[in-house]
């Protein structure tokens, strides 16, 4: 790696199974695979926007880690941080959608990368503008937790590199009464943070943007997003709010990534934080016109005319963007099939 780092993310790559859209699990005779796992979706869309981005994690000594690695080298992202685990398997999450909502069906328990530690990040501080993380990675196992805590105290004592949080709760992985209060401090101690409405609700009991802002008034930089609705940024005194683009859903998994993407982006190009919540959207708008989690964003010239129309265009989402705002949603080594008949769980 020549240049320098900008981001480095932390988390857990993931195999994600899908069946084509339209078809139930039960009824699949193949399924896509696709790379998944929030950090990794950060890392692919801000590399993908033209940022040097490195990625902290582990995966399995298996064809699934290989895959995985391969996915992330092709759109850029620096992949020498991530470690082999010769005992442990790369995670894989199987997606069934059936029209309205879709259930995860997860396949990570003792995974390679509910072994990783902050030693597996320590070389790398001091060298990114931008660390980036989830509640997910949190959830994962007490070691990932003490990492994420260890990552979010070392940039707020030294100030060398921005700490972004998502909060991304999963309740599969665990309870609210439990997830709460941890998430509530590791979000104080973060620059910039992402959380959703019903996130909150569920986990702080407050749905309100504004109260939301209440729990968290000492982040910088907090981003509350009302779902279809709108996004609130909140820094300092400021509150700004940009409403979502009208978009034909097909699938919800992966656009809270895709926003996240799409804002820091534009946070570290130095925009103000209404064209970063415009950005959030754009790439938030293409994940949900997809049943994969990733998109691959438009030229940046394209982004950024999109960004910069008024107000009025905005919400009717006439954007000079092909397309509209779907841009491309998986890069084309990413569009093959598994035998749902060879597979394995």
């Amino acid at each position: 790696m020549t240049q320098p780092l900008e981001v480095v993310t932390l988390g857990e790559p993931l195999i994600q199974l899908t069946p084509r859209s339209g078809v139930r699990l039960a009824d699949a005779t193949e399924l896509e695979i696709h790379t998944a796992g929030a950090e990794a979706n950060v890392a692919l869309a801000m590399a993908r926007l033209g940022h040097h981005v490195a990625y902290v994690g582990r995966v399995g000594s298996d064809p699934f880690g290989d895959r995985i690695l391969d996915v992330l080298r092709t759109a850029g992202v620096h992949t020498d941080p991530v470690v082999r685990d010769q005992d442990r398997p790369t995670g894989v999450y199987v997606k069934d959608y059936d029209g309205g909502q879709s259930r995860m069906h997860y396949y990570r328990r003792g995974s390679a990368a509910t072994r990783l530690t902050f030693e597996d990040l320590r070389p790398y501080l001091g060298l990114p503008r931008l660390f980036h993380t989830t509640g997910v990675t949190a959830a994962l196992s007490p070691e990932c937790l003490t990492a994420v805590q260890e990552l979010a105290r070392h940039t707020r004592t030294t100030g060398e590199a921005l700490m972004s949080f998502d909060v991304n709760y999963r309740p599969a992985l665990w309870d609210p009464s439990e997830a709460g209060p941890v998430l509530l401090d590791l979000a104080r101690m973060a620059d910039i943070v992402f959380v959703g409405c019903d996130e909150a609700h569920h986990l702080w009991g407050t749905a309100h943007p504004q109260k939301i802002r209440a729990l968290l008034p000492q982040v910088p930089h907090l981003v509350v997003k009302d779902s279809s609705s709108a996004a609130y940024s909140f820094m300092n005194d400021t509150t700004i709010a940009v409403p979502a683009l009208p978009t034909a859903v097909v699938e919800p998994v992966g656009a809270g990534d895709a926003f996240a993407a799409g804002f820091l982006s534009a946070v570290l190009n130095e925009a103000d934080h209404r064209t970063a919540l415009r950005y959030g959207h754009l790439l938030a708008s293409a994940a949900l016109s997809s049943v994969a989690d990733q998109v691959v964003p438009p030229p940046p010239t394209q982004m950024a005319a999109a960004a910069s129309v008024d107000d009025q265009t905005w919400s009717r989402g006439r954007l000079p963007i092909a397309g509209a705002a779907k841009c491309r949603t998986q890069a084309p080594a990413e569009d093959q099939l598994l035998s749902a008949q060879g597979g394995r769980r």
